[in-house]
């Protein structure tokens, strides 16, 4: 009957507590605004993304450490009473997130930034510490040796578009924003974390809220405030983060996807020429079958007609202007009546060195061509059994000198082979990552002899770049490699690459 009647007083006071303090206005004793800064981490496993969250070298699964931070403006209210002789303290507190920001500059926060994700956001639990003084009238205050934890609970909807100086001033907004908590009740000996003794404890919690009534004598003044536990959610952040990595991963094998279907293609078109190139052979014996059957019977060609055919041959090239603002063009043009000549071939001479060209059946041609800043000449040479042709273009390119070139190209149409950098930093250009801090890839060639060209900024990062040719696909060929410092060639080497080989081509040392 005893344990009965004590547990309903408890449950009388409590409601008695309860409906008093929704029934009137707060008598805030107290109050504190400020900011603070919540560190998360975040892990991420993945096998198609590096740690710049660009597409990954190495397929093999790796985790991905991710961090951010989120910066909070707060304001913090607490009232102090006493009911039925007992101590009560009730805390609240209203807060909104100011910022987001990652600690890897790869996450583009500039996409969190917005209200529908703050709004998300959460304190689930706040406790504040607040050391008490007592100042009285036209003194100075002094320290009553007291310090006070505070529960606030779990804030709701963040204040956004609201200032903390108006939720101070306007008790209804910050009514609107405020977390909601039960006013609590201690034991005297348990309501200062440095004070023990119930009579002192009781006695200084009853001065700090006389002091709110009496302002006439003195006042409490609340100082050192120190959070003592806090805890937010941010898993809307966590999932948001994780959407846009599943995002940069489709995008990714999105990409792959295309590069393979377009490497079909190459091996198909590949297939299909080499298949036009054999009927050809076969109707060119079956012609010279006809040939000498009609000399068998005395109808030969005349020296005339076969002087006339030769003549037909055209080489045109297609006009590029003499000044641009990029250093890589297509040189294109076409060789009339080429048809009718067997091997027939046409080679670019770039600055003087050889780069090989595709010469379609019906006489045309297009290739890029890379240029130092500059004066640069172009001569584009025709060959056959029958003529030899030849024109020469020059083209001055506006753009900035660089410190260093690596140009490959290759003799094999049905070829693929890449180029790939790697610098003294550990940055890595190459198709899959065309630009690093000092480093771009100007072009990328998967059909045709190339060319694929890296250049080096100006006066950046100096230290040894190397230089790796890979066959990716296709038919086996033989490669070159022309390397120039300061527009200067100063080594050329070949080798011979089939089935997916790498070769290490050499090594640039930049002071």
């Amino acid at each position: 009957m005893k344990q009965i009647h004590f547990t309903l007083s408890i449950f009388i006071l409590l409601l008695v507590n309860t409906t008093a303090t929704a029934a009137t206005d707060p008598q805030i004793t107290g109050y504190k605004t400020g900011n603070l800064t919540i560190d998360k981490s975040y892990k991420y496993q993945t096998t198609l993304l590096d740690e710049s969250l660009s597409a990954a070298d190495n397929p093999a699964p790796k985790i991905l450490q991710l961090g951010y931070r989120v910066d909070l403006d707060y304001v913090f209210k607490w009232k102090l009473s006493i009911l039925m002789g007992e101590p009560v303290v009730i805390g609240w507190l209203a807060y909104k997130p100011t910022n987001i920001s990652p600690y890897n500059s790869a996450l583009f926060f500039e996409t969190f930034q917005n209200n529908d994700l703050f709004k998300k956001i959460r304190v689930s639990e706040f406790k504040m510490k607040v050391h008490m003084f007592l100042k009285p009238t036209g003194q100075r205050a002094f320290d009553k040796g007291a310090t006070l934890v505070i529960d606030a609970g779990s804030a709701g909807t963040p204040y956004l578009g609201h200032s903390s100086r108006a939720l101070l001033d306007n008790t209804n907004l910050f009514k609107q924003f405020h977390s909601f908590n039960v006013s609590g009740s201690p034991n005297w000996d348990k309501l200062f974390t440095n004070i023990e003794d119930k009579q002192q404890a009781k006695k200084y919690f009853i001065d700090l809220t006389s002091a709110a009534r009496k302002r006439d004598r003195y006042y409490a003044s609340y100082y050192k405030h120190k959070i003592f536990k806090i805890e937010v959610d941010t898993s809307a952040i966590d999932k948001h983060i994780y959407n846009y990595l599943k995002t940069l991963e489709k995008e990714i094998k999105t990409q792959q996807n295309k590069e393979n279907r377009e490497a079909k293609k190459i091996k198909d078109r590949q297939a299909n020429e080499l298949e036009a190139a054999l009927a050809d052979t076969e109707a060119s014996a079956s012609e010279k079958s006809d040939l000498l059957s009609d000399e068998a019977s005395g109808e030969v060609e005349s020296f005339e007609d076969l002087l006339e055919e030769t003549e037909k041959i055209k080489l045109t090239i297609n006009a590029i202007p003499h000044i641009i603002n990029a250093n890589v063009i297509t040189v294109s043009g076409k060789v009339e009546n080429v048809s009718s000549i067997d091997s027939s071939e046409i080679v670019f001479q770039v600055n003087g060195l050889e780069q090989p060209v595709y010469l379609a059946r019906d006489g045309s041609f297009s290739n890029k061509v890379v240029l130092f800043n500059g004066e640069n000449q172009i001569d584009i040479n025709y060959s056959s059994a029958a003529k030899n042709e030849s024109k020469t273009i020059h083209v001055k390119s506006n753009t900035p000198p660089v410190k260093a070139r690596f140009t490959l190209t290759w003799d094999n149409g049905s070829s693929d082979m890449d180029l790939h950098v790697y610098g003294p930093d550990g940055d890595h250009c190459s198709y899959g990552n065309k630009t690093t801090s000092n480093m771009r890839l100007d072009v990328d060639n998967t059909s045709g002899y190339g060319p694929e060209n890296v250049s080096v900024k100006l006066n950046q990062h100096p230290g040894t770049y190397r230089v790796d040719i890979k066959h990716y696909g296709g038919n086996s060929g033989n490669v070159t490699l022309y390397v120039y410092l300061d527009n200067r060639l100063v080594a050329t080497e070949r080798s011979h690459l089939s089935g997916s080989t790498r070769w290490h081509a050499y090594d640039l040392e930049i002071n």
